[in-house]
């Protein structure tokens, strides 16, 4: 009879590591971003094996890692003749916030295309300036932090 192995499901995905997650593909330097590479990193980095499915399912791993590889595919290959570490360092450095501004610059694009959709529709449903401008009413929530005592009878 064949052993089972059960898999241990990785912990799903924070915000903190989906950042973590972002700078990874921001500061890719090899010639080739693939999810495979990209998930071996990430189980390295992060020590949780996700799928390709798990990731691309958050949208702004989704846009870094398509806009990697527009970077990567537009980029010509150079073979730096630098023997100074610190200039590798450096250009490391710049290939990373050029990702990480190529990354931004896309999800700005999509925000204002949110807000002028959202406008859109305001206008639509007579909703004026003022009433949208309206400061949010805080909610209590302090109330349901207190444990309520139940009489048995």
């Amino acid at each position: 009879m064949q052993d089972l192995i059960k898999k241990v499901r990785a912990p799903n995905l924070t915000n903190d590591s989906i950042q973590v997650i972002l700078g990874i593909i921001d500061s890719w330097a090899e010639k080739r971003l693939t999810w495979n590479a990209l998930i071996f990193v990430i189980e390295t980095s992060l020590g949780a094996a996700y799928t390709r499915q798990a990731l691309a399912g958050h949208q702004a791993i989704q846009i870094a890692y398509n806009s990697k590889n527009k970077i990567l595919a537009s980029t010509p290959v150079q073979e730096t003749r630098s023997s100074a570490v610190e200039l590798d360092e450096a250009l490391v450095i710049i290939e990373t916030q050029r990702a990480e501004i190529a990354r931004l610059k896309i999800a700005e694009n999509q925000f204002l295309e949110q807000f002028a959709r959202w406008a859109s529709n305001a206008y639509l449903l007579g909703i004026d300036y003022k009433r949208l401008d309206q400061a949010v009413d805080m909610v209590d929530r302090d109330s349901s932090l207190h444990i309520r005592e139940v009489k048995i009878r």
